[in-house]
C-alpha cells in the first residue's frame, strides 16, 4: 500500500505497528534559510507602522523579562519566575492575531503578549513584588496572570490546565 503512509515497527509492544502520514508542512522561511517567494506572497501583509508596533512590543517584553530575571535571582520577585527569552515573537504575534473580544489563554511565557493586551508595566512590576498596586493581591504568582475585564483566563501552577 503507497497511499503516503507509512508501516513503522515501533518496538512496543513486540511486532506492534503504527501507521501514520506526515503533516504537510508550509514553511515560508525553508530550513536553509532560503524564503519561499510563493508563499511568502500567499501569506497576510502587515503594514510598516504594525510591524514596527509588534517589535516595539517584543523588544520591551525582553526588557522587562531581561529585568525579571534579575530581580527573581536577587530574591526580589516573589515566587517562581519563567523567563520569556526567544518566545517574543510567538507571544506577541498570537495576542495580535486575536480579536478584541478573543480570549487569551496563556502560559507562563506571554509577557509580551499580556503587555500588548493591555497589561501595564505598573501592573507588572506590583505583580512581581507582590504589593499593593498587583491587580490580583499577591494571590498568584509572578507567572500567573487574569484579567477579566482584558479578556485573559487566569493559569494554574500546573502547565496546560486550561486546555481540558
Amino acid at each position: 500500500m503507497n497511499d503516503g503512509m507509512e508501516t513503522r515497527d515501533i518496538g512496543i509492544p513486540p511486532n506492534f505497528t503504527v501507521q501514520y502520514k506526515e503533516p504537510e508542512v508550509l514553511r515560508i522561511l525553508q530550513p536553509s534559510g532560503e524564503v519561499n517567494e510563493e508563499l511568502y506572497e500567499w501569506g497576510p501583509s502587515i503594514a510598516d507602522k504594525e510591524v514596527l508596533t509588534l517589535l516595539n512590543h517584543m523588544m520591551l517584553g525582553r526588557a522587562v523579562d531581561k529585568w525579571a530575571w534579575i530581580l527573581h535571582r536577587q530574591g526580589r520577585v516573589k515566587g517562581t519566575y519563567g523567563s520569556t527569552e526567544g518566545q517574543e515573537a510567538v507571544d506577541v504575534g498570537s495576542i495580535y492575531a486575536l480579536r478584541e473580544e478573543d480570549w487569551v489563554s496563556p502560559s507562563y511565557r506571554i509577557l509580551g503578549g499580556l503587555i500588548m493586551r493591555g497589561i501595564t508595566l505598573e501592573e507588572v512590576f506590583s505583580k512581581f513584588f507582590a504589593n499593593s498596586g498587583d491587580p490580583e493581591k499577591g494571590r498568584n504568582l509572578p507567572v500567573e496572570w487574569g484579567s477579566r475585564a482584558r479578556g485573559i483566563l487566569s493559569i494554574g501552577a500546573p502547565i496546560g490546565p486550561h486546555l481540558i
